[in-house]
């Protein structure tokens, strides 16, 4: 349930677990992405303010069509990812983490 995820969100783990399952860095432009998938645009509204709200990382919703929403998180917010992130490092997952 989406109205839960402010509880689910209790600790930086969490968010690691998510970015490394759904989230993915783009090197060419610098930026990185949590995809939703086929959810509600208001669900998606949620996991953006939750997001914000818990860790501070602002993010943008993206449309993706036949894929659902996703996040984007813009270059100036990599930092805050990557200083979450690499805290619980999976060597199989390094790709994901912000450079």
């Amino acid at each position: 349930m989406p109205e839960k995820l402010n509880g689910l969100l209790r600790d930086d783990i969490a968010l690691a677990i998510w970015f490394y399952d759904d989230g993915y860095y783009y090197p060419r432009d610098k930026c990185s992405y949590l995809y939703l998938g086929r959810i509600t645009r208001r669900e998606a509204e949620i996991a953006q303010e939750a997001i914000a709200k818990k860790f501070g990382i602002k993010g943008n919703i993206l449309d993706k069509r036949n894929k659902g929403f996703a996040l984007y998180f813009p270059n100036s917010e990599n930092q805050k990812i990557k200083s979450i992130v690499e805290k619980y490092k999976v060597p199989v997952m390094a790709y994901k983490i912000p450079l």
